[in-house]
This record gives structure tokens, C-alpha cells and sequence, in this order.
């Protein structure tokens, strides 16, 4: 039996699609974390691949 390991990238991308609401809004708060947050959402949109 063979056990398959998941994917990061494909995992992470999967999650952002799931919180896309809740990402959006951190992205929008103008918190610390916003800019990184925007950037996780790009990439999840498949920008800079």
C-alpha cells in the first residue's frame, strides 16, 4: 500500500481558496501582516509562477 504525500503548494492553495473571504478582509486591515497576506493571494491566483 502506498501512501502519497501531499503536496505543499497544492495544500496551501487549496486552504487560501477555502479562507479567501477572511484573507481578503486581513489583506484590506492595514495590519502588519496585510502586505504578506495580498502576496499569499496573488500567488494562490497564480501570479509570479
Amino acid at each position: 500500500m502506498s501512501t502519497k504525500t501531499p503536496d505543499p503548494e497544492a495544500e496551501a492553495r487549496k486552504t487560501v481558496e477555502e479562507k479567501q473571504d477572511l484573507f481578503e478582509r486581513i489583506a484590506e486591515a492595514d495590519l502588519p501582516i496585510s502586505d504578506d497576506i495580498e502576496r499569499v493571494l496573488e500567488l494562490a491566483d497564480g501570479g509570479d509562477e
